[in-house]
């Protein structure tokens, strides 16, 4: 069965593997289709059917929730750790996991987001933790590992390695142009 993976990075920058959570469906997967409902008005059936198609269009509407400031900020946080390719900083753990408790008291089970949420502040207790990352199946390639140009691969690096976002950038971004840097 296929898992949802959370990954640490600490001082050295490779990310590894630090947390399971069995059946990645009850992860991403139900995340989308109750967001989908909650908020697109979008039926099980039709999110199901259409995702079952392959359909990138079917999760384009829910994907698109994440910049939609009529959805609770909490909400935008948990469904964009649903998001390829991005990074938590330890100084926003506490705040995606509050988002993704918060976000678990809606969620009709099952699913294992208030786990994840549980997992992350577990995070904040070990100090060398500098970012973390989710890989939402373990069905897939691990986007989360490197090629390393001898048929193998290697832990991906928050530090060497630029194929990444970091969750609530902008905000910082733009606090560095206010604060004239």
């Amino acid at each position: 069965m296929s898992q949802t993976i959370i990954l640490a990075a600490r001082e050295d920058g490779d990310l590894l593997e630090e947390a399971k959570f069995e059946n990645a469906f009850l992860g991403t997967m139900t995340l989308w289709r109750q967001m989908g409902k909650r908020y697109s008005g979008i039926s099980d059936q039709s999110f199901l059917l259409k995702v079952a198609s392959g359909s990138s269009e079917s999760v384009s509407a829910i994907w698109d929730l994440a910049n939609d400031e009529k959805v609770p900020i909490e909400d935008r946080i948990t469904l964009t750790t649903t998001f390829d390719g991005l990074l938590v900083p330890r100084d926003h753990i506490s705040v995606v996991a509050d988002a993704m408790k918060k976000t678990a008291e809606w969620l009709e089970a099952p699913h294992h987001i208030g786990k994840q949420a549980e997992f992350l502040e577990k995070c904040l207790d070990d100090p060398t933790i500098v970012a973390i990352a989710w890989n939402q199946t373990s069905a897939n390639w691990d986007a989360w590992r490197v090629p390393d140009g001898e048929g193998g691969a290697r832990p991906y690096n928050i530090y060497k390695d630029h194929d990444h976002e970091l969750m609530f950038e902008e905000e910082e971004e733009s606090e560095d142009s206010t604060n004239g840097e």
